[in-house]
């Protein structure tokens, strides 16, 4: 599954209702969800390593709505 010309949202919407998430563990679907993200956006979010798939959808919601991928290691000052 690829994003092409879907938003993140569009993507994170069809990923979810593919039915991969019966069929396959949480360390697949990221894997599989992140090789379908557009290379703009799979490269804004670099080589972070992402415990779940909701974790991944987020920060790739983050990068396409925001520009900009969050930075959660630092606290706000």
């Amino acid at each position: 599954m690829n994003q092409g010309d879907y938003s993140v949202r569009e993507y994170n919407t069809k990923f979810l209702a593919g039915g991969l998430l019966d069929i396959h563990d949480e360390v697949t679907l990221v894997k599989m969800y992140r090789e379908g993200l557009r290379e703009d956006i799979r490269s804004e979010i670099g080589t972070t390593v992402f415990s779940t798939l909701n974790e991944i959808m987020q920060e790739a919601l983050d990068v396409d709505e925001g520009g900009r991928p969050c930075d959660r290691s630092v606290s706000p000052t």
